[in-house]
Parts: structure tokens; C-alpha cells; sequence
């Protein structure tokens, strides 16, 4: 009796062009370790939700930078938009360039770093 092999989904076509993306890192880099990347992208792209997705594939095509931070920005923050609009992570080197922020939370004096300064300026204990 004949055993059926079952295939893996074919990858689409957005999915094929991250992996084709960098051809000098792939010419650099022994077999092993591109077939390492491509299943490594293949795993995370899978844990990533549906609607974030095609921020990532563009973002793993090497072609847009903000997409590359919205996409960083958004896994750091559960995948919460309203999440990265209100980050506190100061020191973090992408801050000054996180997207969803408020254009409103700009003063003239400085930033307003969200709901943790509104009440700064009351009293308290």
C-alpha cells in the first residue's frame, strides 16, 4: 500500500522574494545556513498576526525602512497599535521614529510621553 507524502504549503510569492531579497548575503553564507534564515522567517512570519503580516514581508524585503520600524515597534509592543503610541521606552534608538505616535503630544517645550505625564504636575502622595 502506497503512503501519501503530504507537501508543505507552497510559499507565496511576497514570502519568495524575502527569501531571494539579499543575494550577496546568500553567495556569503554556506547552504546550511540559508535554508537556517528561510525556515527561521518561516516561523516567525507564522506567529505574526494576519492583519501585521505584509507590514513584515515588505519590511524582510529590505525595500522600506518604515515599514522595517513599524514592524520592530509593533512585535515589541504585543502587536498593539494604540501599544506603540503610547511608548515609554525612552532609550530605545527607534523611538524618536516610532509610528501610530500623536502629532498632538508635541509641545513646544518638548514631548509629552503619554498617560504617565498627564498627571505629573498634580498632587499626589
Amino acid at each position: 500500500m502506497k503512503t501519501k507524502i503530504k507537501k508543505a504549503a507552497a510559499p507565496t510569492a511576497t514570502h519568495r522574494k524575502i527569501l531571494q531579497q539579499n543575494e550577496s548575503y546568500r553567495q556569503n553564507q554556506p547552504p546550511s545556513t540559508e535554508i537556517h534564515r528561510a525556515e527561521r522567517i518561516r516561523k516567525r512570519r507564522a506567529d505574526i498576526p494576519p492583519i501585521h503580516r505584509k507590514i513584515y514581508d515588505r519590511a524582510m524585503q529590505g525595500k522600506s525602512m518604515k515599514s522595517a520600524i513599524k514592524s520592530f515597534c509593533l512585535e515589541c509592543c504585543g502587536w498593539q497599535k494604540e501599544e506603540v503610541k503610547l511608548c515609554t521606552s525612552l532609550t530605545c534608538p527607534l523611538y524618536p521614529y516610532r509610528p501610530y505616535k500623536n502629532r498632538a503630544n508635541h509641545t513646544s517645550e518638548g514631548l509629552s510621553f503619554g498617560v504617565e505625564s498627564k498627571n505629573s504636575g498634580e498632587g499626589g502622595l
